[in-house]
């Protein structure tokens, strides 16, 4: 989600180190356009002393819940995927965004997840890309 369209990671390493030992229930960022997304990251049991991407999230564990990539077609979709596809697109332009609904977050959201959202709404030429909207249950015990 923070990759460029020449495959570099751009992401800041202080900022991914600081995530990764609060492990927020979300955190949100949009500084790569085509990065476009939302996914919960599993974090490993232990996080290392200087945290990374390939060393600290259990990525088989996380689930990408939407992406350019996702929404995008291919040459290997059905016409049935196609048709899919198109179905969500045009839901998300009804609703003007693209949500996340609490019910799959209790489930997916907790100790050792974090929500990764990249919010970015800028495309390649305009605004394009559909805001988030992101439901998140917080303690009502806060002191």
């Amino acid at each position: 989600m923070d990759l460029t369209t020449e495959k570099k990671r751009i992401g800041c390493p202080s900022l991914f180190a600081a995530i990764a030992k609060a492990q927020p229930q979300l955190h949100c960022f949009g500084h790569v356009h085509n990065g476009w997304g939302a996914k919960v990251v599993a974090w490993r049991p232990q996080i290392s002393d200087h945290p990374s991407h390939f060393s600290d999230i259990d990525n088989g564990k996380s689930v990408v819940i939407d992406s350019l990539t996702k929404l995008n077609s291919t040459i290997f979709d059905s016409p049935d995927d196609e048709a899919k596809r198109q179905m969500e697109i045009d839901r998300y332009r009804r609703q003007r965004c693209r949500d996340i609904i609490s019910q799959y977050q209790s489930s997916a959201i907790g100790p050792g997840r974090t929500l990764f959202v990249n919010a970015a709404v800028k495309g390649d030429e305009s605004l394009d890309q559909l805001p988030w909207v992101a439901e998140i249950d917080l303690p009502s015990n806060i002191a």
